[in-house]
């Protein structure tokens, strides 16, 4: 059921977005490729860190991936320092 109003919530916006004459398919595909980058600067980051001894480590999840999409490798770099603040605090 709660698939619905994600599907008709998308449906609507992706309306929106044709009637103020944006290229949907190019913003789709923009979006998934950054989303795509972001795992892979991750994943690769990860590894790294973990090589180098360090406990900083960013989860690929729901929140990383739409940080990712919107922001690009600027925001995946925001995660980690976003951590690193975290993991330095507590």
């Amino acid at each position: 059921m709660n698939y619905f109003y994600y599907v008709a919530f998308l449906m609507i916006f992706l309306l929106f977005l044709s009637f103020m004459n944006v290229n949907v398919k190019e913003l789709f595909i923009n979006t998934l490729t950054r989303c795509l980058s972001g795992i892979v600067f991750i994943t690769f980051a990860n590894f790294l860190l973990k090589m180098m001894g360090l406990n900083l480590m960013v989860n690929i999840n729901q929140i990383s991936l739409v940080i990712s999409g919107i922001l690009g490798i600027s925001g995946v770099i925001f995660t980690y320092i976003f951590q690193w603040i975290l993991t330095s605090v507590l």
